[in-house]
């Protein structure tokens, strides 16, 4: 999926933002690409009207890779609030 068709499905980009519990400028700086992360959250709370793709999205961008590393653990665990955190 792609961010024209949340959009779409929600019927604005605050009203996806709402949905997802974070800002309309997150879903704003993911351009058309949506993180992987957020589009099996999408695909959760759509009940698989809207379906992740595999390959097409990166897992994250270069600043949630930046938060992912600062939220990991001195044994490189991560918690998936981390996870969710770092990939708006």
């Amino acid at each position: 999926m792609n961010t024209d068709q949340a959009v779409s499905h929600f019927g604005s980009k605050k009203k996806l933002a709402d949905a997802l519990d974070i800002s309309p400028s997150a879903v704003t700086l993911w351009g058309e690409v949506i993180p992987r992360l957020r589009q099996f959250q999408i695909q959760m709370l759509t009940g698989g009207t809207l379906t992740a793709e595999d390959a097409a999205a990166p897992n994250l961008n270069k600043s949630s890779a930046k938060a992912l590393e600062n939220a990991s653990g001195p044994d490189g665990s991560v918690q998936a609030s981390s996870i969710l955190q770092a990939s708006q």
